[in-house]
């Protein structure tokens, strides 16, 4: 073995630990080029993640020869036992193959061997073995005048950290080792300008880059040294002022012993001095060579230096990170025989192995940060809901540690049955920091409250330690209860005139399907809330109005069917009716029903929800009142995209994190018998905090049992299970995680509510269930459904059973069901789904959250989006947990059409218990679909209502059949409509005709097809709008 010879060996040795160790060597080539050309080549090893970084400089002085050798085998030896899994020795002394991957599991280590190369490669031709003269400094020339022996800077002066040094030092001040002369015979020239130089910007550069670099070394030789800041003084620790940066000092620094030292935080300095003492004892166990731990200053006086200016960037901008900066002056010699010079590459490979693996202690002990104030909050816990609160402890340092509670939690006062609880066990979890000061992490001791009555306050106290430090401190305790949150909701339901066409194909007319559904809500919505209603077509009508009355804000007092007001809603609701003439003004349903809405008080929140079936053709436009919506607003729309106003319904359900579902084309199939009632009952439970278990669909048979399961657990405080049916002949029992049975008799006699409405019935308890003495809750439950065949004869006594069978399909004769369960619950799902486009071609994602207490709930549950294609395909998408309790999922939304998407989580509870949730959501893309909504002010709206009429036509086969029926050729009407749309001033080339208006062939065309009165009635309500408009 033997020195390295040249530049390009040098190289050669980087480029070989880089392709020996690819997954733990990355090379970095730093980006200023040198005066002559060169690239200095620099790598960091380690494993992937983040981590923190130490850089190891060698070679600022060229003819210091066993720097670039340390550098470069050093860290083929923390590769090599690495990649082995072995440890390291350097004679008598050994680290484990534990701490050698301890290092690799903390830090990026950076390493720059020659940091000039141009002076290396110099040398290298140039000086010999042996002796302490040869070239120092780099080779650029610009400042030499001419004179070889005056090229070059000596780059360890030419840092950017007191620079001016004659002005900045005291003229009493030893100088002799920095110049201004570029011929100086010591070649300690500073160059004409801070960081003037190629290879220091490249440093400086390395730490602008990679600012997890914490600790810096400046490896040199020789003086067997191990420095620190400061190099222009003596420090001190008393007198902040004095630093470099005060210009009153000026002048007076650089001289021992007199009044100016240059201060150092004395943890810093306490730091420094840690670290260097473990070096000094890495390296004298190899041979027993004892090097000195010193400030730099102690050496003799310097400015400019690299370590000096990596401590000194914190502190001259204080956004940069605290670097620990140190010059190790190695060996005896510049370039001793090589022999010499192994033994000095083992001894300090040691000393900085010793460094790596206690720095994270020394410079970064262990230190908890209490939470200020020493406060938990329990502010407006809703009655019987559960809430985790933590008390957060910010940890830095070096080792991992636990916080716990060593008495406590202690109600100090509160009424009856307050109970301050400890849900996650008395420990906190590990909180395990990154070693440096800057990075904290968090451990967290969980407390529990739950709430009793309305007003209730409550204190109480917990007292926790930190075994590893010895810390103890005492946390108060506040918490009050108020009333389950309230809702008020109003409905603005569309009567005009289209709602007298057919529902799909389920044999009703749309408004019947609405009418059955707003009552179905009516029933359903729990005491304590409100309801609503008012009615629009072209107009919107006030809730008193003699013609078309609806229902102002009315208080919902007990679950009761019987409650006089919940019978008020559902008799508004019942008396929803079309009106034939009426055209679609949604801007103006949203108007009124926000007038009646704003003004109501005592609720908690305020929801509106929008139903209609078309698109809106008269002013007000949604877009005309978006910036008026101030309650969370959600609509329903029967039917199509391309039947409805879908982008202005998506713009009014956004305002305030509300959302859209479209029904789509309803075919007859059960699914779609109940949509639309369970997309008023989804939203219903999102409006009142109420999150949905399960939502399937089914068909039973005469002698059939149908059980249905469905998991509660400990996070549920009430659970309301709904029962949809067909045929009101279902015998509808729950069964318990225990095999209790609860009928409708048992539940009364608990408290609990049973009740029936317009074929539909539900169960609605508090949890746990007192059936026993221990209750049911957490658990697998049932709902227990079958045929009651007195039931059964009664209804067919009364109706005509070839209709029920026509109408349930292929089932063998029975009753179609839906069964909903919906749980008020500590354990929460919320989701949505985002749009980048409502063009074919959208990026369409998903997006769900899970909570539990409050608090995300984290690696615990899986989640599916199953999606319905505009096809009639299906997809199954996992969902990916992307922050904790955070799931999405994207898909390309090629096909025009609706995307019914089904959100699916399934998981475990804190306390093991599955659990399930479920929510709908609808994505749609369409032709055309990116179109701004209709406004009041955005022109011909006559123009706009024939473009949404193309589109109409074009999603309705039938309505295709009736104009070949009528011996008008879809695709030449296509092609002049769609010429009519894309035209800017359409019409303008006939005589007397104004723009936009139809001409009398085309006229007598729509006129003909609005008599025929066979078509649909979305069609009939466009052929008016336009004959009348024309």
């Amino acid at each position: 073995m033997a020195y390295l010879n040249s530049l390009s060996e040098l190289e050669s040795g980087i480029a070989a630990l880089v392709s020996a160790y690819p997954s733990t060597c990355t090379a970095i080539n730093l980006p200023n080029t040198t005066a002559q050309g060169n690239t200095v080549r620099a790598m960091r090893i380690g494993t992937p993640g983040e981590k923190t970084g130490v850089a190891f400089l060698g070679g600022l002085h060229a003819r210091e020869w066993m720097p670039p050798e340390i550098c470069l085998s050093f860290a083929a030896d923390l590769l090599e036992a690495h990649d082995l899994g072995t440890g390291l020795g350097y004679g008598p002394v050994s680290y484990t193959a534990s701490q050698i991957g301890s290092i690799f599991e903390t830090y990026h280590l950076f390493f720059v061997p020659s940091g000039n190369p141009d002076g290396f490669d110099y040398s290298k031709a140039h000086d010999a073995v042996g002796g302490n003269g040869g070239w120092r400094r780099n080779r650029n020339p610009a400042q030499s005048g001419g004179n070889d022996s005056c090229i070059g800077v000596d780059l360890n002066r030419n840092f950017d950290v007191l620079f001016d040094f004659q002005t900045l030092l005291s003229n009493a001040a030893n100088t002799g080792y920095i110049s201004t002369d570029p011929c100086n015979s010591d070649q300690v020239y500073h160059g004409p300008s801070p960081m003037s130089e190629q290879e220091t910007r490249n440093i400086a550069w390395l730490l602008d880059t990679y600012p997890e670099i914490r600790i810096f070394f400046d490896i040199h030789s020789y003086s067997e040294l191990i420095l620190y800041p400061w190099g222009h003084d003596q420090v001190q620790s008393s007198n902040a002022s004095q630093n470099f940066l005060n210009p009153a000092f000026d002048g007076q620094r650089g001289v021992a012993n007199d009044a100016y030292s240059e201060h150092i935080l004395a943890p810093a300095l306490s730091a420094h001095a840690d670290l260097a003492e473990e070096i000094r004892q890495g390296i004298q166990g190899v041979n027993g060579r004892n090097y000195q731990p010193d400030i730099s200053f102690g050496l003799y006086p310097t400015t400019g230096s690299a370590s000096d200016y990596a401590w000194a960037r914190h502190l001259i901008n204080p956004a940069l990170t605290r670097v620990y900066g140190y010059t190790i002056e190695t060996g005896r010699s510049f370039r001793p025989a090589w022999s010499e010079a192994e033994d000095v590459i083992r001894e300090v490979s040691s000393g900085l192995t010793r460094m790596l693996i206690a720095a994270p202690c020394a410079l970064w002990p262990l230190t908890v940060a209490p939470p200020s104030p020493l406060e938990v909050e329990f502010a407006d816990v809703p009655e019987g809901l559960t809430t985790y609160r933590a008390v957060v402890f910010e940890v830095t340092g070096c080792s991992a540690t636990t916080m716990r509670i060593i008495s406590g939690p202690t109600v100090t006062s509160g009424p009856a049955g307050t109970v301050f609880g400890t849900p996650n066990g008395m420990m906190s979890e590990v909180a395990d920091p990154r070693p440096d000061f800057e990075t904290a992490d968090q451990a967290r001791i969980w407390i529990s409250y739950t709430g009793t009555s309305d007003g209730d306050t409550a204190q109480g106290t917990v007292r926790i330690r930190c075994d590893d430090t010895g810390q103890e401190w005492d946390v108060l305790i506040h918490a009050n209860t108020r009333a389950r949150p309230t809702v008020a909701v109003m409905l603005a339901l569309d009567q005009s005139g289209s709602m007298d066409g057919a529902a799909g194909d389920l044999g009703a007319t749309r408004v019947e399907l609405l009418r059955e559904a707003a009552v179905r809500f009516t029933e359903l919505i729990p005491a304590g809330n409100a309801v609503g209603m008012i009615r629009f077509d072209h107009d919107a009508y006030p809730v008193n109005d003699p013609a078309y009355p609806g229902l102002a804000i009315t208080p919902i007092m007990s679950d009761d069917m019987s409650d006089p007001n919940r019978n008020l809603a559902r008799a508004a609701a019942n008396a929803h009716a079309t009106n034939p003439a009426g055209f679609t003004s949604i801007g103006n349903g949203v108007l009124e029903a926000r007038s009646v809405l704003d003004p109501v008080g005592g609720y908690d929140e305020k929801a509106m929800i929008v139903f209609t079936d078309g698109i809106e053709n008269r002013a007000a436009y949604i877009a005309d009142v978006l910036a008026q919506i101030d309650a969370r607003t959600f609509a329903i729309a029967l039917g199509t995209e391309a039947q409805v106003s879908t982008s202005a319904l998506m713009a009014l359900a956004g305002v305030r994190d509300g959302y859209l579902l479209l029904t789509g084309h309803l075919g007859s199939g059960t699914d779609d018998y109940f949509r639309l009632t369970k997309y008023f009952h989804q939203i219903l439970a999102g409006a009142t905090r109420t999150d949905i278990v399960r939502d399937p669909s089914g068909h039973i048979g005469l002698g059939q049992t149908v059980k249905i399961p469905f998991h509660l657990s400990e996070a549920d405080v009430e659970a309301t299970a709904i029962l949809l049916v067909d045929v009101p002949v279902i015998r509808f029992t729950l069964q318990t995680p225990a095999g209790d049975l609860i009928d409708p008799g048992v539940a009364g006699a608990a408290g609990a509510t049973f009740a029936t409405g317009t074929r539909m019935s539900y169960y609605r308890f508090g949890l746990p269930f007192p059936l026993k003495d221990a209750g049911a809750h957490g658990g697998t439950w049932h709902a227990v459904l079958e045929i009651d065949e007195k039931l059964w004869k009664r209804y067919f006594d009364n109706h005509d059973y070839a209709a029920v069978n026509a109408a349930q399909g292929t089932h063998p004769l029975g009753a179609r069901y839906s069964v909903a369960v919906q749980s008020y619950s500590n354990l929460r799902m919320q989701a949505r789904c985002d749009q980048t486009s409502l063009e074919p071609g959208a990026s369409v994602t998903v997006h769900a959250s899970l909570s539990e207490y409050d608090v995300p709930l984290e690696g615990r549950a899986k989640v599916l989006a199953r999606i319905e294609l505009p096809s009639g395909g299906t997809l199954a998408l996992a969902m990916t947990e992307h922050l904790p309790g955070n799931f999405e999922v994207t898909m390309n939304a090629s096909q025009a059409g609706l995307y019914r998407i089904q959100v699916e989580a399934a998981g475990t509870s804190r306390r093991g218990l599955p659990f399930t949730r479920e929510q709908a959501l609808t994505a749609a893309v369409y032709r055309g679909g990116d179109t701004p909504p209709t406004r009041s002010d955005s022109g011909d709206p006559g123009h706009e209502a024939l473009c949404r009429f193309i589109r109409c036509l074009l999603n309705q086969d039938s309505i295709l059949r009736l104009l070949k029926e009528k011996g008008i050729e879809p695709e030449a009407l296509m092609k002049c409509l769609d010429a009519y749309c894309r035209s800017a001033d359409a019409g303008k080339g006939e005589t007397g005709r104004k723009a936009g208006s139809l001409s009398l062939d085309a006229k007598a065309a729509l006129s003909d097809l609005l008599k025929d009165g066979s078509h649909d009635a979305t069609l009939a309500e466009f052929l008016r709008d336009l004959l009348a408009k024309r």
